[in-house]
């Protein structure tokens, strides 16, 4: 069956939900052929979160308001399924709805959540231990363009700070930038020490590329966030100028054996 539309808000990396104006993109998260998403997880080798489309049960938003973003789920320019995911930020100003200092005005990003309705975020996440599949790592295809000083740091299996918005959780993360260079690392946030489940940055190129996130069993126990993908503007004292920030394709995402 396939879950109702949703609106809800997010706080950058801090996984606490907001009743304050911003869109949602579920709505277009849905397969054409009313096929619909499950929500099933199994003991099989791979659990699918997007495959042509949204199939976790769960929704997606944007973080932290909507302002210069899109996100859409039924892109055909050039898939590996049928559709992919095409999200793009345009440098515009993000209105922050808490934790300035830890979080300035230098962001954008989307989110893969594990609930459908803002009142369940906060109850527990998936196990995906239960099943037994004994999932290791997530693989995504990626694509796309990236503007000067933007990277895209890309966050799995997190439990989400519900209870602090302003400490984001270490959770499995990869930078990709345009050059995959190691001071492009976003993972870890200012101020904070070193997140222990990063891994190194990986380049970011016009043509798909799978890329694979290591994945704790730890991590498995209380998944809220499937996936984050935000787009962070580097000089982190400042905003990207209106005109810059990205754009990013995503395809086959899953978690693996």
């Amino acid at each position: 069956m396939t879950p109702k539309p949703f609106s809800l808000c997010l706080l950058p990396f801090a996984m606490v939900l907001v009743v304050a104006g911003c869109k949602s993109p579920f709505d277009r998260t849905r397969d054409a052929s009313k096929g619909g998403g499950t929500g099933t997880i199994t003991a099989t080798t791979n659990f699918v979160v997007f495959s042509s489309e949204l199939v976790t049960g769960g929704g997606a938003f944007e973080y932290p308001g909507s302002q210069g973003q899109s996100l859409v789920f039924n892109d055909s320019s050039n898939p590996i399924s049928r559709r992919s995911i095409r999200y793009s930020w345009t440098g515009e100003l993000v209105t922050n709805l808490g934790c300035p200092a830890q979080n300035p005005a230098n962001l954008a990003g989307f989110d893969l959540q594990h609930a459908v309705n803002q009142s369940d975020y906060a109850t527990a996440g998936r196990d995906l231990r239960a099943t037994g599949a004994g999932y290791t790592k997530v693989t995504f295809y990626a694509r796309g363009s990236l503007s000067t000083y933007t990277v895209l740091k890309i966050e799995a299996a997190s439990a989400g700070a519900v209870a602090n918005a302003c400490v984001p959780p270490d959770s499995p993360c990869m930078t990709l930038s345009a050059k995959g260079n190691a001071a492009d690392d976003s993972c870890s946030s200012p101020g904070y020490a070193a997140n222990p489940y990063a891994k190194p940055p990986e380049p970011l190129t016009a043509t798909w590329q799978q890329y694979s996130i290591p994945i704790p069993n730890s991590q498995l126990a209380n998944v809220r966030d499937f996936l984050k993908a935000t787009f962070v503007y580097t000089p982190a004292a400042y905003g990207a100028p209106t005109g810059q920030g990205g754009t990013v394709y995503f395809d086959q995402i899953q978690y693996e054996q």
